[in-house]
């Protein structure tokens, strides 16, 4: 392993995702084969919501060492397996942005997990300054650092007191490449305000940000996997068009609370370009009778439980990509 230009190159041919449907939270498991070595892939976790342990059995043996693990930020429905999938897996790198919730039992679990085990590598972004733009090499794929902080930037007007959003807006942002097809991580990213109800040139925060560095840091991507599970904090129309994606997820689970995905931001891809079969969900036919709970099958009275709407992404060295649910 050497590194040129912030880029870490090891060796990999078909990339396979799997965008978990752990309910309400976010699981996102990469295998990356080894042209090297066909028996011996890599893998790559973003983010560990509650239940994604039991997917990542299925799918990375537990002699397998994890190359890289990235948590775009400490919300327990995106960190709740991390500490059991450190106890059980080695793990070479975390990326992670260090915010410290002591308040909550996951966190405490996840930083004793990573103090005990010693990862390779730690990169926590309160003592670590990771330059945008900074990737990671396996073979033929490519992840890279989009975006990310410890805590937003002071300019973009967030207040600690308003404890979601302050946490969201500084998740980082993950783009994965392999034979020329791209794919993009973006927890739980802020673009908009909840009940914004920006034109169509408004966006704030991460997104505004990613966007202004597009030129540098690229963002395009087939594939999106939509941030806050599909929620109107995010998804702003500049963004969507600078991504300009084929593709979408809502790793949206079941999720009475907040009625994600939300119709307008559905209907936000669909205005600009994105096909509704094209459009997946990990709470396929769930009625959460909430308002503003996007159901384009109008299904009603079904409740989505967890496990049963995974979404699976394939890659080949040529190109060729397909996106499908894994039951």
């Amino acid at each position: 392993m050497f590194l040129i230009f912030n880029t870490c190159i090891i060796s990999a041919q078909n990339l396979q995702v799997k965008v978990a449907d752990v309910g309400a939270g976010l699981c996102v498991i990469a295998e990356i084969p080894n042209l090297q070595d066909s028996s011996d892939p890599y893998y790559m976790l973003y983010d560990v919501g509650r239940g994604c342990l039991d997917d990542i059995n299925e799918m990375i043996p537990e002699e397998q060492p994890i190359d890289l693990i990235v948590l775009s930020h400490n919300d327990s429905d995106h960190i709740y397996d991390a500490d059991k999938v450190l106890d059980e897996y080695l793990v070479k790198k975390i990326l992670w942005s260090g915010f410290q919730r002591p308040d909550i039992g996951q966190w405490n679990e996840l930083n004793e997990a990573i103090n005990a085990e010693h990862p390779d590598e730690l990169i926590n972004l309160r003592v670590h300054q990771l330059p945008i733009g900074s990737t990671w090499v396996y073979g033929e794929t490519y992840i890279t650092f989009v975006a990310g902080f410890h805590v937003p930037p002071p300019q973009w007007g967030f207040s600690p007191s308003e404890e979601s959003e302050y946490r969201n807006a500084g998740s980082i942002v993950m783009r994965i490449v392999h034979g020329q097809k791209s794919i993009l991580l973006t927890g739980d990213m802020i673009g908009r305000h909840e009940t914004d109800n920006f034109p169509n040139n408004g966006i704030i925060a991460a997104e505004k940000f990613v966007v202004a560095n597009r030129f540098a840091v690229p963002i395009d991507s087939d594939l999106l996997v939509a941030s806050h599970h599909g929620g109107n904090d995010a998804s702003s129309i500049p963004f969507i068009e600078s991504v300009n994606p084929e593709y979408v997820i809502f790793p949206s689970g079941s999720n009475d609370r907040y009625g994600h995905p939300r119709s307008a931001v559905a209907q936000r891809f669909l205005d600009s370009g994105v096909l509704l079969h094209n459009i997946f969900r990990t709470d396929k036919e769930d009625d959460e009778s909430h308002a503003g709970h996007w159901e384009p099958d109008g299904v009603t009275g079904v409740v989505d439980g967890s496990g049963d709407d995974s979404v699976i992404i394939s890659i080949t060295s040529e190109g060729v990509i397909s996106v499908g649910y894994e039951n």
